[in-house]
């Protein structure tokens, strides 16, 4: 007997599934990752540290920016902490400028810390990590007439390469999950629509980001902007809450 109804639903989506056989564009890249991480499917990709064309990583706050609220003054005593630890005291020496630089100085010197830049004037010391560490900067200021308080504005400072697409591997003994590793080689939606897990409850028809704000999350799909990656052409264009996944759709520039 022939077949008189159809289902036009398709099979349960996993992450990192591509949603349909539309026209896509699927680019191959090297995985960079920290040893032993695993790096989940369906996730947001950025460019990578060692090398921005051929490698992509998970979303990271390896940027951060710290900021005086007023100039240093005579006999302030600083102390930054980088990631939990705090570094020796710098003391105020000639100038605002000349001290800010001798602070930047001292965050350089730290193992997790690749460059610390004060550019001569203002408030502000741009910290980038080292080897794609995630950096997590404080100070606090005493002593003197007066002592401003210090701010800080985590960022990734990558290119958004794309959604890391789902292959069949074997699952991490350690796990039980499924993931790749520094070095695996990995497939990047760039145009298409694919199945990501996400925060919250996002908006359908809603702009698409990448988490970078909840630990533990980073590259999860979000429709809130405030911390996050935007997503050059991204849209959310469906969200399943059973699954805890939703439809994605990109278009990055070619």
């Amino acid at each position: 007997m022939s077949q008189t109804s159809y289902n036009i639903e398709q099979g349960e989506a996993y992450a990192g599934m591509k949603v349909d056989s539309r026209f896509d564009t699927v680019e191959s890249k090297l995985m960079e990752a920290p040893a032993n991480a695993a790096v989940p499917f369906g996730i947001g990709l950025m460019s990578g540290n060692e090398d921005a064309v051929n490698q992509v990583r998970r979303p990271a706050k390896t940027k951060s920016v710290l900021t005086a609220s007023t100039d240093l003054v005579t006999s302030n005593s600083t102390i930054v902490t980088i990631n939990g630890t705090a570094l020796d005291p710098v003391v105020y020496a000639d100038s605002h400028a000349d001290t800010m630089a001798a602070i930047a100085a001292a965050i350089e010197a730290d193992d997790a810390v690749l460059t610390a830049t004060y550019p001569g004037s203002g408030d502000d010391i741009t910290i980038i990590g080292a080897d794609g560490v995630a950096i997590d900067a404080s100070a606090v200021t005493t002593g003197g007439a007066g002592q401003p308080t210090w701010t800080q504005v985590q960022s990734d400072p990558g290119v958004v390469r794309g959604i890391l697409v789902h292959r069949h591997v074997e699952k991490a003994q350690t796990t039980g999950v499924a993931a790749l590793y520094d070095t695996d080689s990995a497939d990047v939606l760039r145009v298409g629509e694919i199945w990501m897990p996400y925060t919250d409850t996002p908006e359908v028809d809603a702009a698409l980001y990448f988490e970078l704000g909840a630990a533990g999350s980073e590259g999860y799909a979000t429709d809130e902007s405030s911390g996050n990656i935007a997503v050059p052409g991204g849209k959310i264009r469906e969200v399943n809450a059973t699954l805890g996944l939703l439809k994605a759709n990109i278009n990055l520039p070619q």
